[in-house]
């Protein structure tokens, strides 16, 4: 990864336009938010980042050193390639958003993944 990792924080997320939702019955109790946003182009719905926002508040105060942080953001994507199973990703803290999303027009572009939608609605269909 190039650069400088830049600073998550939930206004910046909703700044670059993911909307954001209550954490699900099935999250773990240290996750604290959810964010996702839509990758679209001409031909469809490319795929979902969804930003899962961690609490680390569990770490007792007596083992909170410099490095500590009280929550940090992991990345999902998931996509298919041809007639496979479900491919998950998962990006944990030390990518930024910006790196993730990057990411994921590159592998699109070179992996040709399935849409997840095509404007036509025959999922799953590559132009």
């Amino acid at each position: 990864m190039k650069g400088l990792k830049t600073m998550t924080d939930d206004k910046y997320l909703l700044m670059r336009g993911y909307k954001e939702y209550e954490p699900t019955q099935f999250d773990n109790e240290s996750i604290v938010a959810r964010f996702q946003k839509r990758f679209d182009d001409d031909f469809g719905k490319k795929y979902f980042i969804n930003a899962v926002k961690w609490s680390h508040d569990f770490v007792p105060e007596s083992h909170r050193d410099k490095w500590w942080e009280p929550f940090s953001y992991e990345y999902e994507v998931q996509v298919e390639i041809g007639n496979e199973k479900p491919l998950k990703l998962n990006f944990f803290s030390d990518w930024s958003i910006e790196q993730v999303e990057n990411f994921m027009e590159e592998f699109f572009d070179k992996m040709k993944p399935n849409y997840y939608e095509s404007w036509d609605e025959e999922r799953g269909v590559r132009p």
